[in-house]
């Protein structure tokens, strides 16, 4: 995954470098021949600070799968920041 470190930015510039990096992976087009149509981003704000940027195309995620998997996205890494299991209901269908 890439990661684009911002930690030596000047903290005036900061916020204002970030959302130019996600504009710019945001508007990044997708080979829809030869993927990937998911991308992932780090970008390190300050040591042990960070924030993932996943990019999806349309044609893959839906609003009912975002949810989802921003729900079990956020139970695993709460869970294992703690050091435990996650803990993920089954799925009612697959």
């Amino acid at each position: 995954m890439p990661v684009t470190s911002l930690e030596l930015v000047a903290a005036a510039n900061k916020e204002a470098k970030l959302w130019e990096s996600i504009r710019a992976e945001a508007s990044a087009p997708f080979d829809l021949e030869q993927g990937p149509l998911v991308r992932a981003r780090l970008f390190g704000l300050r040591p042990k600070s960070m924030l993932l940027m996943l990019t999806t195309h349309h044609i893959i995620v839906d609003g009912f799968s975002q949810t989802s998997f921003q729900r079990d996205l956020w139970t695993i890494y709460e869970a294992t920041s703690k050091g435990e299991a996650p803990a993920l209901p089954p799925l009612p269908i697959q």
